[in-house]
């Protein structure tokens, strides 16, 4: 019988569903349509569970460093007799976007890979940069205008590619 052949996009996400999502390989092939044992020579080759433990570690860490990041920028927001409005302001963008950003990521990875609306997220996270460099670095919030056609182009191009 010969091999299947899978394009780069079905590796690729069962690659994420197993590294970053944490799924079991059966999890990703009643997801995915993959057989277990090409998942785990996928697996093998790729060294996905040297790359999950460090994703484990690495999201523990900035886990940790997020709530340290957020209890100083309320406290900084809330400090003074007066509350500084701009900074609550940011504090509570924040705390939405990444919520949205959390909920939205769980949805899709809910749903499978096939139904990751990624322009919606690629837009969500060019909004929420967008939004930081207009407070904090107006120049750079220019250089991401006059880039911003091509940064486009080049998601449709890659996501044409994997369609």
């Amino acid at each position: 019988m010969p091999r299947k052949e899978y394009g780069f996009d079905v590796r690729d996400a069962a690659e994420s569903l197993y590294v970053d999502s944490g799924l079991t390989y059966g999890e990703i092939a009643g997801k995915t349509g993959v057989a277990v044992n090409t998942l785990k020579n996928w697996g093998n080759t790729g060294d996905w569970k040297d790359r999950k433990r460090q994703r484990v570690q690495t999201r523990k860490t900035l886990q940790e460093n997020l709530e340290k990041l957020r209890v100083r920028a309320m406290e900084s927001a809330l400090a003074g007799p007066d509350v500084d409005p701009q900074k609550m302001f940011a504090v509570i963008r924040m705390e939405k976007l990444a919520l949205d950003r959390e909920h939205n990521l769980r949805q899709a990875l809910e749903k499978g890979p096939d139904n990751v609306d990624r322009p919606r997220m690629f837009l969500e996270a060019l909004e929420f940069v967008a939004d930081f460099l207009k407070s904090r670095d107006p120049e750079g919030l220019k250089v991401l205008a006059q880039n911003f056609d091509g940064l486009v182009t080049r998601f449709k191009e890659k996501h044409a590619q994997a369609a």
